[in-house]
């Protein structure tokens, strides 16, 4: 084992670890955000017009970046331009038929698709002009998904993940702050 003998040995020493509870926590966010899209989002109504993709759940990621000597970040992200858009089909009841575009005018909305979904503005955009279908209604992940990301679960993560690291950790009773 490698003696320290200052700062700089210190965090070179660790960061690496820590990156790994970082990305330890994000991948188990991530995991959450999934379950879920497809509890809220997917078993709220089962489409008659199309097949889902399934894609709009895959569409989430994160990133785990060093930033400086002493500081490890990450970041869970909706990217939008990992799913399809178009139509492969003009026919109603295929499967290809709407991917992730209006049915009005096949206007590209996987920008806006999460805070479609979540806020429920889909209006006529979608069921070609029906405004009262299940694809209307708020369906919002976020609701749930931050009572679920509670600072004890965080904790209970970061523990996980350090000891999956080598990193011996103790519990102190210190409030965590939520950002």
């Amino acid at each position: 084992m490698q003696k320290i003998r200052n700062d700089k040995q210190l965090l070179d020493a660790i960061m690496p670890q820590l990156s790994y509870v970082v990305n330890f926590v994000m991948e188990q966010m991530l995991k959450k955000n999934e379950l879920a899209i497809k509890q809220i989002v997917y078993n709220a109504y089962r489409p008659k017009d199309y097949q889902r993709t399934g894609e709009f759940n895959k569409a989430w990621d994160k990133t785990v970046e060093k930033n400086g000597t002493n500081t490890v970040q990450g970041k869970m992200y909706y990217d939008p331009d990992s799913m399809s858009v178009g139509w492969p089909s003009t026919e109603p009841g295929t499967p290809e038929y709407g991917r992730h575009a209006s049915a009005i005018d096949n206007f590209d909305v996987r920008p806006y698709l999460a805070e479609i979904i979540y806020e429920g503005l889909s209006g006529p955009a979608f069921g070609h002009g029906v405004e009262n279908g299940p694809w209307h209604n708020k369906r919002d992940v976020w609701e749930r998904l931050l009572k679920e990301l509670n600072p004890s679960q965080v904790d209970k993560w970061i523990r996980e993940g350090c000891n999956q690291a080598g990193l011996k950790v103790e519990r102190r009773n210190v409030k965590l702050k939520r950002y």
